[in-house]
């Protein structure tokens, strides 16, 4: 299974710096549907990888496999009926992968977990991962947006040539359309989302 980063670098594209300064340009695979339903539902696709995974300074295009338990999806679903065992069991603080998860997520999962299980409506508080799927494109489209906001400002601190920077700067604008694609398509789930949760306030006014 490949790293989450090599993921990252295929859908956003990547530029590397080689021996005696020639640069190499990767451009992005978020126009390829295969790679972003690996990383979210799993499956087979083609992506970029590191020949050496610590400097990653030689690139390779490499068929892999994401079994559906690896992809985004799963691991999200996993994530939350984890929370709402924490929660239920209130053993103590939440352990620092679940409080990273709640702060990256930015809906209001524990609030809305916490509410249903204080009105003992258990059911209610698992249903919320039925929503899996929202929030992991929720959580692809934010890390993707700041990732490609990182590269382009960094790049107006560096001296390629006009025609590389040109090359760059479109490469970054079209995954961010692609992601705005995704976004588009994605809305609807999200607005249900929003809804079931908001749907929670009036467990919390009986509470």
């Amino acid at each position: 299974y490949p790293e989450l980063k090599e993921f990252f670098m295929s859908l956003s594209g990547t530029i590397i710096n080689g021996s005696e300064g020639k640069v190499k340009i990767y451009t992005p695979l978020a126009k390829d549907r295969k790679v972003l339903k690996a990383l979210l539902e799993g499956g087979e696709a083609e992506i970029y990888t590191c020949v050496e995974p610590n400097q990653c300074l030689n690139i390779n295009t490499t068929k892999v496999n994401v079994t559906k338990e690896q992809a985004l999806y799963e691991k999200v679903k996993l994530t939350i009926n984890k929370l709402v065992t924490a929660v239920a069991q209130d053993s103590g603080p939440l352990d620092p992968a679940l409080k990273n998860f709640l702060e990256i997520t930015k809906f209001p999962l524990l609030k809305f977990i916490t509410a249903n299980l204080m009105a003992n409506q258990v059911s209610v508080a698992m249903s919320i991962s039925s929503y899996s799927e929202a929030i992991a494109k929720n959580l692809l489209m934010q890390y993707m947006h700041e990732a490609l906001q990182l590269v382009a400002t960094s790049l107006s601190s560096t001296d390629y040539a006009p025609e590389v920077h040109k090359q760059l700067i479109d490469q970054i604008y079209q995954a961010m359309s692609y992601v705005e694609k995704i976004k588009t398509e994605s809305r609807n789930d999200i607005q249900e989302l929003m809804k079931f949760i908001e749907s929670s306030k009036t467990t919390e006014q009986e509470l």
